[in-house]
């Protein structure tokens, strides 16, 4: 009966969106959950918190810091305290978020120490490309500080792997392009599949999705430090 199989498609349907509606329930709640506990522990590294958060943290200690601008601050940081929930005992670490609008510099003096020694035009051009850099493409991004090693790690979600491990100091989940295209693959689709990862850029929702992987390769000690000599103080 063609009138009972439209039927059953929309209660089938209808049962699917209830499930949808369901998902996005329990994760709303993961997330106000994690955030309830985690922001007594979020700090805005600031001039004022600047010392405290990295210059004097004790041996082993290390701050994450996520980049946030005011109009998705609180969307990040709760998916945020939802990714670092499992560290909030370990005392090693804090926790906090740096404001895009008024600490930009501070950011862009961390990458240009990422920036490689080179006597041909490649360096110049990349402080260049720093100096223009867009403040909504820094959001989503995680900087790990060790203050009394002198280096950094960092996590930017839409970071292409592109075998320049220095570009703006974004590093990646350790794959190459090669192996993120499948070999048999010829050029020109190496090249679209390249193309559309570039392009490529995640809702504010999604932007730490990597993130929690990216975190158990940090206390595995795999993902790659940025030594510099000093850390900027340029904080507003």
């Amino acid at each position: 009966d063609p009138k009972m199989t439209r039927e059953e498609g929309e209660e089938e349907e209808g049962e699917n969106l209830t499930q949808m509606e369901t998902a996005e329930m329990v994760q709303r709640r993961k997330l106000k959950r994690a955030y309830s506990v985690m922001s007594a522990h979020l700090h805005e590294l600031r001039a004022e918190s600047y010392f405290g958060m990295i210059r004097l943290l004790k041996p082993g200690c290390r701050s994450i810091i996520i980049l946030v601008d005011a109009e998705h601050k609180q969307t990040l940081l709760e998916h945020f305290s939802l990714c670092i929930y499992p560290l909030r005992n370990n005392k090693t670490f804090s926790f906090g978020y740096l404001m895009v609008e008024k600490n930009l510099p501070f950011f862009r003096k961390l990458l240009e120490h990422t920036l490689p020694a080179s006597e041909d035009n490649a360096a110049p051009s990349m402080y260049e490309r720093l100096k223009g850099i867009n403040p909504k493409q820094t959001v989503g991004t995680v900087v790990v500080m060790c203050g009394w090693k002198l280096y950094f790690c960092i996590y930017h979600p839409m970071h292409v792997a592109s075998g320049k491990k220095h570009f703006l100091g974004f590093d990646d989940d350790g794959e190459t392009e090669d192996e993120l295209s499948d070999e048999s693959v010829d050029d020109v689709e190496r090249e679209d599949n390249t193309k559309s990862r570039r392009h490529f850029r995640p809702s504010v929702s999604n932007v730490l999705n990597g993130f929690p992987n990216w975190l158990d390769r940090l206390l595995e000690g795999s993902i790659r430090r940025y030594y510099i000599p000093e850390w900027p103080e340029n904080l507003h």
